[in-house]
């Protein structure tokens, strides 16, 4: 019996990530894995030039950069793609709309209650909780975000200098 082998790259059974919805990396990661099974690729390093070899050019190129890519194990180096990507983590319930949405019903109860003339102190140190939370977690978010442009700008590389008459 033939073993199967992996999708290409432009495959409709290729594995796809969205870096807009970073909440699917796991379920990236699980088909991967899936294929790899399917494939009987043991080898860490295949492994990891497949995880990569599916994205677009950014992603790829700030993924093979992680410290350890060469270095650490699979598993050690998906947990890395993980703290790379705030909101993937596959136990992560919650993402950062939920907690704007709790937060705008939150302060728009507040304000009714204030209107009306009555004031729950457990409510307005629960709403200003909930708001310094956000703030650290927008900070954390920000930080993540400068961390994964500043990973990008180290190890991309540049476009070639052209001169003019040279064929590309």
């Amino acid at each position: 019996m033939a073993t199967k082998t992996m999708p290409g790259r432009n495959s409709h059974n290729a594995p796809v990530f969205d870096r807009k919805a970073v909440q699917e990396l796991g379920r990236y990661f699980s088909n991967l894995e899936l294929l790899f099974a399917d494939c009987g690729i043991m080898d860490e390093a295949e492994k990891k030039a497949y995880s990569y070899c599916y994205l677009n050019i950014d992603d790829h190129t700030l993924w093979k950069s992680i410290d350890g890519y060469t270095t650490n194990s699979y598993d050690d180096w998906k947990a890395k793609i993980f703290e790379l990507h705030p909101g993937s983590e596959e136990n992560a319930q919650f993402n950062q709309t939920d907690l704007d949405l709790l937060l705008t019903t939150i302060r728009a109860t507040r304000i009714c209650l204030l209107e009306h003339g009555s004031s729950i102190p457990a409510a307005n140190n629960l709403a200003q909780r909930l708001a310094q939370i956000h703030a650290e977690l927008r900070a954390e978010l920000e930080h993540a975000q400068q961390l994964q442009a500043w990973y990008y700008d180290q190890h991309r590389e540049h476009a070639p200098t052209l001169k003019e008459g040279q064929l590309v």
